[in-house]
């Protein structure tokens, strides 16, 4: 039997492990079967048309970040939803493009299971030019999740630096994370120029 002592001890923290990734060039995504509820889900959706594409975000997530621009009809948009039971495996509805509607979704998982997210330190930019380093800094407590998305409408974005622990591309779409579990330092996250209009989107997200 356990002491008093012992059973009033603190918790140990969740710890964040990535899981697995999905990508597709259509107006709808799959959650993989391997996401388990409890996990959180993150969505980069990114449409070209021949008009103005609509912003849509999937019915139960939501957004991050998004924009659009008349610069040869660009719409993104970031999302998120720690994913209930019936989840894994169904169907989302995101943007739709006559030339490409890209979608990646990268799903975590907390151990002990079960997520509850917060958004914080969200950057958002798309310009003619080159985006603006966007700077997160350090936090407490963990763990906590650093998300970084890029994208160029006349050509592949590319990352100023290797900020993150994987980096996933979808034709001129780059979706990438950071796990801080544990000694979070700060984090920059920052594209080059991708030619006519280039979207740069970043945020944390602490995890209880």
């Amino acid at each position: 039997m356990l002491s008093h002592a012992l059973r009033r001890a603190s918790p140990k923290g969740k710890t964040l492990v990535f899981v697995t990734s999905a990508a597709i060039d259509a107006t709808t995504i799959a959650i993989p079967s391997s996401a388990a509820e409890g996990d959180l889900a993150v969505l980069l959706d990114v449409a070209k048309s021949a008009t103005q594409p609509t912003i849509v975000t999937p019915s139960g997530w939501t957004s991050i970040s998004s924009r659009s621009t008349s610069l040869q009809f660009y719409a993104f948009n970031l999302s998120y939803k720690v994913l209930s039971a019936s989840d894994p495996g169904a169907t989302i509805t995101g943007m739709s493009g006559t030339t490409y509607a890209l979608k990646q979704m990268l799903i975590f998982r907390a151990s002990p299971a079960g997520i509850t997210a917060t958004v914080e330190n969200v950057g958002n930019q798309g310009t003619s030019g080159n985006p603006s380093e966007q700077t997160i800094s350090a936090q407490t407590p963990y763990p906590y999740l650093v998300i970084g998305a890029s994208a160029g409408t006349s050509k592949q974005s590319v990352w100023a630096s290797t900020w993150y622990d994987a980096d996933f591309l979808l034709s001129s779409t780059h979706l990438a994370y950071k796990l801080v579990n544990d000694n979070g330092a700060s984090v920059s996250v920052d594209c080059d120029d991708s030619g006519v209009y280039t979207y740069l989107t970043s945020c944390s997200v602490k995890v209880a």
